[in-house]
Parts: C-alpha cells; structure tokens; sequence
C-alpha cells in the first residue's frame, strides 16, 4: 500500500485484480482473471505493478484504475518497487531476475536461471534481496546490475526489507526467522 494507507492493490490467485484509493474500506476489482502472484505499489500509491504466474507484468500509472502489459510471458514469482515506482524488480520461478529502471516499460535480465521465489527493494530501489526455493539468499546494491551468494541454502519463503535497506528479515519456511542489519551480507537466526 501507499505510505499513507490510502491506496492499495491486491490480487487473488486466480481471480481478478482489486485496487482502493479510500484505505481499504472500497475496493474494485480491475483488470481479469489470471493467476497473479505479485503486487506491488510506490510509496505514493499512483505507480504500481503485478506480476502473473505464467503470464505477463502489468503497470498501472493511475492507482491501479487502469493496467498495461509489460514484457514477455514468464513464470513470474514476485516484484518489489522503488519508493517512486521507477526501478523495479522481478523474479521468476525457474528462471532470472529482471530489472526494470523506467516503470516497467523494459526489462533486463539479470542473474542465473534459478528458483526464485521472491524479492524485496529499499526505498531507493539500489539495495535488493532475493532468495531461492531450497537455496540461498541473493543481493544487490547496485539496483540489480549484479547479484552476492549469501547465507546458507534454506526454504527460504517470505522476505522484508526496511526503507533504506539496511534492516531486512528473511524466513525459513517451518523452522526459524533471520535478520540481517547489514543489507542482507550476514544473517543471525532470532
């Protein structure tokens, strides 16, 4: 959601896109059915971007009222924003990182084909995370021009990232929790 709280997307796996702009009390659903996996929004709440497993990127320039296909066909996993909404990321499930600097209109990819499932932005949109399915942590702070192995091979699942990036947190799925202070190069299990 937006910094506020007043604008919002949210998707369901399978069924439509849904945007609000009144804090959640009203929302709308946009777009069509697809198999979404992966929203996000800039801090404003105007840009956001979504993902579709199987499918495409979709940008939105008006809080979501609208969407427009971005890139090609991919098994997306996730996406993270700049707090402008300028710099974005992706993942996909089997496959690399893209990177986005203007909105969503290009790609490029970055990284090996691995099992991404999911990544996270600072605010600036240089420091990154991304983690693997039963591998490691990845990250950048470059804005995804290039990417470290850390941390041990886990179940690696959910990720959070504070606005500058140096506080982040990672989970294994079903054992324990990690953090990081230093932009995800060392983790500590809590």
């Amino acid at each position: 959601c937006s910094t506020d709280g007043s604008a919002a997307v949210a998707a369901a796996k399978g069924g439509e896109i849904y945007n609000t702009t009144t804090s959640g009390e009203n929302w709308t659903p946009r777009d069509q059915k697809r198999k979404w996996v992966g929203v996000t929004t800039s801090s404003n709440g105007v840009k956001m971007a979504a993902v579709v497993e199987g499918g495409f990127v979709y940008t939105s320039e008006n809080s979501g009222d609208n969407w427009e296909q971005r890139g090609s066909a991919r098994n997306w996993s996730a996406i993270a924003s700049s707090s402008n909404g300028n710099k974005l990321v992706a993942t996909v499930a089997k496959g690399k990182i893209y990177v986005s600097s203007n909105s969503g209109q290009s790609w490029t990819a970055k990284e090996s084909n691995r099992n991404w499932l999911n990544v996270v932005s600072s605010t600036s949109g240089n420091k990154l995370i991304a983690v693997v399915g039963t591998g490691r942590i990845y990250t950048s702070s470059n804005s995804g021009s290039t990417w470290t192995a850390r941390e041990s091979a886990r179940n690696w699942r959910a990720l959070f990232i504070a606005g500058n990036g140096n506080r982040a947190f990672a989970a294994d799925f079903g054992k324990k929790l990690y953090s990081s202070t230093d932009s995800g190069e060392t983790w500590a299990a809590l």
